[in-house]
C-alpha cells in the first residue's frame, strides 16, 4: 500500500477559487452555520500546499514497491504521512479527529 501525505498536484490551484465561491454561494444560514469552518478548511489546505511533496517521490516509491523482494505492506511518504500514521497508532479515533481538528485551526 503506497500511503502518501500531501502531493503538489494541481488540486491545490483549485483551492482558492472553487473553494471561495462555494463559501459565498451559500445562502445565509449556510454562512452563519459553516462559513467559519469553511475558511478554516481553506486556510488548512493553503498550509498543507507549501508542505506537499512533489509527485516524483510518490512515483519513487511505487517503483521501489513494484521492484523490491519482499516489498514492504505499507509505504509512507511524506512526513505528514508518517505524522498521520503515528497518531492513527497512538491515539483512539475521536482524540485523533480532536488533534486535527485543532491543528487545522478548525472551530469547536
Amino acid at each position: 500500500m503506497i500511503d502518501p501525505g500531501a502531493i503538489k498536484t494541481a488540486i491545490f490551484e483549485k483551492r482558492g477559487p472553487y473553494g471561495d465561491e462555494a463559501l459565498t454561494r451559500l445562502p445565509e444560514e449556510g454562512k452563519r452555520l459553516y462559513a467559519a469552518m469553511g475558511r478554516a478548511v481553506l486556510d488548512a489546505f493553503a498550509k498543507m500546499e507549501r508542505s506537499a511533496i512533489p509527485p516524483e517521490r510518490v512515483a519513487k516509491a511505487i517503483e521501489h514497491a513494484l521492484t523490491a523482494a519482499p516489498p514492504k505492506t505499507r509505504y509512507l511518504v511524506g512526513i505528514d504521512a508518517r505524522v498521520q500514521a503515528l497518531m492513527a497508532w497512538l491515539l483512539p479515533d475521536r482524540a485523533r479527529d480532536a488533534v486535527l481538528g485543532r491543528l487545522m485551526g478548525l472551530p469547536r
